[in-house]
């Protein structure tokens, strides 16, 4: 098989047929066509490594952003049951103290922020006559499935009390 340029093109020899190609440029390109698809050929050959390192890696990924995600959900749902149990104090301790409106202002709280974070929740409060506590429970909402978190924060404070002025609550 051989080539000779013509005036015309250039000249095939192919075995027992011999061909004018009109245009050279078309047959260079083909020429590249056919290197670039055998070394494309050459390349295939990982024996399907890369599919393994795939199949092994990304669900290891993925577990990992669920897992910081579930962490955060979980982190703001006790941050949000501190601040509600930390609101039932404020309002228990604030002049004229009063123990029964702690309950109500920390589901208040709760009912405004807490949303989809915080379920299940109960508020309970204990008194001291000279201090109050407030205790805020419930779970963190799971992304996977069984997983639970309970949530229990507890704020204390010292009832504001002037003298000769009782207690209420």
């Amino acid at each position: 098989m051989g080539s000779q340029q013509g005036d015309r093109g250039v000249w095939h020899h192919d075995g027992d047929a011999e061909h004018l190609s009109r245009a050279p440029a078309a047959s260079r390109a083909a020429r590249n066509s056919i290197r670039i698809t055998s070394r494309l050929r050459q390349d295939r050959g990982d024996g399907g490594g890369n599919a393994l390192v795939w199949l092994l890696v990304v669900p290891a990924v993925l577990a990992l952003v669920f897992l910081g995600v579930q962490l955060s959900q979980t982190g703001f749902a006790r941050s949000t049951a501190q601040a509600a149990a930390e609101a039932g104090v404020r309002a228990a301790t604030s002049v004229p103290a009063d123990v029964s409106r702690a309950a109500g202002a920390a589901e208040a709280f709760l009912a405004a922020n807490a949303k989809s974070y915080l379920e299940g929740t109960a508020v309970s409060v204990t008194s001291t006559g000279t201090s109050v506590t407030v205790t805020v429970t419930g779970t963190a909402r799971s992304l996977v499935g069984g997983a639970v978190a309970a949530i229990d924060q507890s704020a204390s404070g010292a009832l504001e009390i002037l003298p000769g002025v009782e207690v209420l609550g």
